[in-house]
């Protein structure tokens, strides 16, 4: 573990919603914080007013901001999901995408990261206690890196993201992505 890890960890054990992003030393470098109302830009349901962002979420990663999005790609019983990181100025450069894809016949849905051209497999393993994301290269099968639970028992939920081919804001689309995501 070297810079290549950024660290998330909730911000109390009380409050699930707020997230901080750490060094491995520990400084905080940002963090986030889950939208109160979540609205997915292609929400039949319209929450919020148009232009609004209240239904995102907000990320501050060592000065710059950033805004997490969601949208429905496929709605079904299990619907397939895509997350969005776009620039937090006023242009909305969409930087990367990671899509939860429902394949009918498996346990576990498809996850797949896509940012810069490249495109990353993310397969679950771990245990009921513990989760390990293994990241790999879509086309070559090359390991990419691993998201994971930190070892011992934590009163606050941690993660792990080590992964020193990906850029900080895209470690932190995936600490956002599997802060809420526990299959």
């Amino acid at each position: 573990m070297g810079d290549a890890v950024l660290v998330m960890r909730q911000a109390s054990p009380w409050h699930a919603f707020r997230h901080d992003f750490l060094t491995v030393q520990g400084q905080r470098i940002g963090g986030f914080e889950h939208a109160d109302f979540a609205q997915a830009n292609n929400a039949r349901l319209k929450l919020h007013g148009p232009g609004s962002t209240a239904g995102q979420i907000h990320v501050e990663l060592q000065g710059e901001s950033f805004r997490v999005q969601h949208e429905y790609t496929r709605r079904a019983y299990l619907s397939d999901i895509r997350y969005l990181l776009v620039d937090g100025g006023d242009d909305s450069t969409v930087m990367a995408a990671f899509d939860f894809h429902h394949v009918k016949g498996q346990r576990w849905p498809r996850l797949l990261l896509t940012a810069g051209g490249r495109k990353v497999m993310a397969s679950i393993g771990g245990n009921l206690f513990k989760r390990r994301y293994a990241l790999h290269d879509a086309a070559s099968g090359a390991p990419v890196g691993t998201v994971r639970d930190a070892p011992g028992l934590q009163l606050r939920r941690t993660l792990l993201i080590d992964s020193p081919a990906l850029s900080l804001p895209v470690k932190a689309l995936l600490g956002v992505v599997f802060s809420s995501f526990r299959p």
